[in-house]
């Protein structure tokens, strides 16, 4: 009873973690978009707000601007990729501890006992489903923290390298 509530504790906290990081994750992808936009308006010579330049806290203009651009674009980028390879190692701890403890994930309990058949011993082994995981071989925590893995998930996948 207590490690399974240590074990939901942990997904909880794990959950929280990653929410966290799909929103720091998404921040860098408006911030990127927002700077190709600006990136592609001065390649064609078009206007664009002025605001844009304040997300860069830059005063530059023409080939600098387009430098200090693609600097941000890639120091953005690896930001990115970090956060995503914090998500796959959160997702696998996540995934190793949903696995149900009582079958090993195989979703039946296997006993074994034995027999005496006149003079000799037999070993009779059953299996019966899970009552834990209920067959599945994982143990569910709840709606929340399903919601959250597949988020991170999409996250993980959104730039296969």
């Amino acid at each position: 009873m207590l490690r399974d509530l240590n074990r939901d504790n942990e997904a909880l906290q794990l959950a929280n973690s990653v929410e966290t990081t799909i929103d720091e994750v998404a921040k860098l992808i408006e911030q990127r978009r927002l700077a190709q936009d600006v990136l592609k308006a001065l390649d064609e010579d078009l206007p664009f707000d002025n605001y844009l330049l304040e997300l860069f806290n830059i005063d530059l203009d023409g080939y600098a601007l387009k430098i200090r651009i693609k600097g941000f674009l890639t120091v953005n980028l690896n930001k990115i990729n970090q956060l995503r390879t914090g998500l796959k190692r959160d997702l696998s701890i996540l995934e190793k501890i949903s696995i149900c403890p009582y079958c090993g994930g195989r979703g039946e309990k296997i006993s074994r006992r034995y027999v005496r058949f006149d003079e000799r011993i037999e070993a009779v082994t059953s299996a019966k489903k899970c009552d834990h995981c209920n067959g599945s071989g994982e143990i569910s925590f709840g709606e929340t923290v399903s919601k959250v893995v597949e988020n991170a998930r999409n996250v993980v996948n959104l730039f296969n390298d």
